[in-house]
């Protein structure tokens, strides 16, 4: 079997130190290997892992944006923030917003999503990326990007009023759900 490249995307260099935003607020649930949102992970010292030499290929191929985007300055470290950005995935989507998106974690307090640093980059996310943008603290998650309009448009199949048809139809043809 290949040996799996687990560093693939990261800004070289960089690395977590002690940040274990991860280990705290992420769900893994994979094969041998489950942990609840919201739960430390018990292999978590507080600032590591303690099985990191043999940690799950989950743990190891997961890296959160800060450590993907090198534009995104050190202090946007997600425990030095409060917040923590990530690009996922959902196989199982209940909604076009949940297939690839942006997310944005509080990692202590909700408050976080208010802090400059963090509106500058949920702005830049929503100016410059064609992803849905959700919020989500514990178990609450909020779709921020597209604004509930424009969403409303997306899932409806009536013609959308005019300013917003041109948008309407380049998220439908994002989201897969134009041919």
């Amino acid at each position: 079997m290949a040996e799996l490249d687990a560093e693939a995307g990261v800004v070289p260099g960089r690395t977590c130190g002690s940040c274990v935003a991860c280990c705290g607020i992420m769900n893994f649930d994979a094969s041998g290997f489950r942990k609840e949102a919201g739960v430390m992970c018990s292999h978590c010292s507080g600032s590591g892992c303690t099985i990191h030499e043999t940690r799950p290929v989950t743990c190891r191929t997961f890296f959160c944006l800060w450590r993907r985007v090198g534009s995104m300055p050190e202090e946007m470290r997600p425990d030095r923030i409060g917040v923590m950005f990530s690009i996922e995935e959902n196989p199982s989507p209940r909604n076009p917003f949940e297939r690839a998106f942006v997310i944005a974690r509080a990692v202590n307090s909700i408050a976080d999503f208010d802090r400059p640093e963090v509106r500058g980059a949920l702005n830049v996310f929503i100016e410059k990326g064609d992803l849905p943008v959700w919020l989500s603290f514990g178990q609450e998650r909020r779709l921020l990007h597209p604004r509930p309009e424009l969403r409303d448009a997306i899932l409806s199949s009536a013609v959308p009023p005019e300013p917003l048809q041109a948008e309407t139809v380049s998220w439908k043809r994002r989201l897969g759900l134009l041919a």
